[in-house]
């Protein structure tokens, strides 16, 4: 049971249907909801940043032959001994065949220059590397400056680095650059991934100007959530699609026509502004006459007006769920919101475990005061450093935090989790803190 359960305000109403609902509680109503697409194959040139969906075992041994480790010379360790002169008799070069035969003849000694990489040939069992070798001026010859060898020494046995029908991956592995080259190494061209989530990005209310507009009317001012939110999606997660939806104007009925638009090639729609208690706040009212709302609002500062709802008809997309992060209007708000709560259920969509997905929390010794709101917790964005003297990450304000100021944002790279009390909380306060960007190794200057 979702901790939202009201309806549509009575009309004439001053005051939300809706409970404020703790972030535990958001993230635990998310996951709930949200579950991996279904798996689809890709070639492995697309896999990059996906969710594996099964497990990957190796169909065959790596290498698959014995390779040298060394450039140098393959011989028979039994007849290495200091100073013992040996006929080359053949050169093997990684990518080519070894030639076969190399004893015969009259040398009672006899070696092949082999490459890094190559295939030993089958009469030899080690390599001599170069650094210890004496070349014959004429080239046909070579000495050993060492007193013996041992079978398989700077050998790369068959099946060394991958037994054949080994589990190299697991399901759930998120497929990074390491991953592509594993998969590739045993020979997986065609990779099972979760379903690649399509999410669509929308800023609502004529207000807004479009950055290309020249110049921007009267009245208006530029829209910088959504080329924020488009940006902040297509950076955090590679495994989604998304897409941009424009503005879209305070007439419900061009509204209602995007939203479906939107949901006729997307999973998720985010959009910003129209979900506060105006006149012309449009996206709670299509929420609440055309979705399931889950979460009315949030127990946080800032973007407590977010709305998390599933639309009620999803035959247009298989029956699977479709789903809306409505955020506040507020710049900040809204990139605090998706960060917080529609990142992680992109995630899980795109196949990561819930408790992966969530945002990854680190402990900050804050630098600064900081002034606590007694009616909500505060994410406060700051700026966090490794201290490597002290072994503890500090942190230090971004300075002020009004929702609509988006330079708090320039150098945060983390929402320091203030508790709802009054008063300040002293310079040196220990707080959790959900990060939101890199961390910085040491503290800026």
């Amino acid at each position: 049971m979702d901790c939202c359960a009201a309806g549509p305000p009575a009309p004439g109403t001053t005051s939300s249907p809706y409970p404020m609902v703790p972030i535990s509680d958001v993230l635990a109503i998310i996951a709930r909801h949200c579950s991996p697409l279904p798996p689809q194959e890709v070639a492995l040139s697309h896999a990059h940043g996906r969710v594996l969906a099964s497990d990957v075992l190796a169909p065959a041994p790596v290498p698959p032959f014995r390779a040298s480790m060394k450039d140098g010379y393959a011989v028979r360790a039994q007849d290495v001994e200091r100073g013992r002169t040996f006929h080359i008799g053949s050169r093997v070069l990684a990518g080519h065949e070894s030639k076969e035969g190399a004893h015969a003849g009259p040398h009672a000694h006899t070696c092949s220059k082999i490459m890094t990489g190559a295939a030993l040939p089958n009469e030899y069992d080690c390599v001599i590397m170069v650094e210890v070798a004496s070349v014959s001026e004429d080239g046909a010859s070579v000495t050993f400056l060492v007193d013996g060898a041992v079978p398989g020494q700077d050998v790369r046995a068959i099946g060394s680095d991958v037994e054949q029908g080994q589990l190299v991956l697991t399901a759930g592995t998120h497929i990074g650059a390491a991953e592509i080259g594993l998969l590739a190494c045993v020979s997986c061209n065609q990779v099972k991934v979760y379903g690649q989530a399509k999410v669509a990005i929308m800023s609502t209310g004529d207000e807004l100007c479009d950055i290309t507009a020249n110049p921007c009317p009267e009245g208006h001012i530029r829209d910088s959530n959504r080329p924020m939110l488009l940006a902040l999606l297509r950076d955090a997660l590679p495994c989604a699609e998304v897409l941009d939806l424009g503005i879209a104007p305070d007439r419900y009925g061009e509204l209602s026509s995007m939203i479906d638009e939107a949901f006729s090639m997307a999973d998720v729609l985010i959009s910003s502004g129209g979900v506060s208690m105006g006149d012309v706040d449009l996206m709670k009212r299509f929420l609440q006459e055309r979705c399931e709302v889950h979460v009315g609002r949030v127990l946080m500062k800032p973007g407590k007006p977010l709305m998390f709802a599933t639309l009620k008809d999803t035959a247009g997309g298989g029956g699977r769920p479709k789903f809306v992060f409505a955020t506040p209007g507020n710049p900040v708000s809204s990139l605090v919101s998706c960060h917080m709560f529609a990142i992680p259920a992109l995630r899980m969509l795109c196949g990561t475990a819930s408790g992966l997905a969530a945002p990854k929390r680190v402990t900050v010794h804050m630098r600064t005061r900081v002034r606590c709101d007694k009616h909500r917790p505060e994410l406060h964005r700051a700026t966090a450093w490794w201290n490597a003297i002290e072994n503890k990450f500090e942190a230090e304000s971004t300075g002020s935090q009004v929702s609509s100021r988006l330079l708090s944002l320039r150098s945060a790279n983390v929402l320091a989790l203030v508790p709802q009390q009054e008063g300040w909380l002293e310079t040196g306060a220990v707080l959790p803190a959900y990060v939101i960007g890199e961390l910085l190794e040491e503290q800026p200057r």
